[in-house]
């Protein structure tokens, strides 16, 4: 994390450990793809906006500013990892 660059990562000390937080903006099913793009490059650009990024670092986070595609790709490798321990633990979300 840029915040700390000298503390090491869990993943240092406790081999294979990998946990992340993150945050997404999405809308509704069947949003209109013009609206979408929109949107996506719209949130990429306050992301990578060196006065929020600088914010948003302050908060103890990193910014990114993905493409959708990428976090599709996120969603999914999370739900790989997280997926049988929220099944397992019976966790729903209603």
């Amino acid at each position: 994390m840029s915040l700390a660059p000298d503390v090491p990562v869990i993943a240092e000390s406790v081999p294979g450990f990998a946990a992340e937080t993150w945050l997404a903006l999405m809308g509704p099913r069947g949003l209109p793809e013009p609206v979408a793009a929109r949107l996506e490059e719209a949130m990429i650009a306050v992301a990578r906006d060196p006065a929020i990024a600088a914010r948003v670092r302050e908060q103890v986070a990193e910014p990114v500013g993905s493409t959708r595609a990428e976090l599709a790709e996120t969603i999914r490798a999370q739900d790989a990892v997280w997926g049988p321990v929220a099944r397992a633990a019976n966790v729903t979300a209603d």
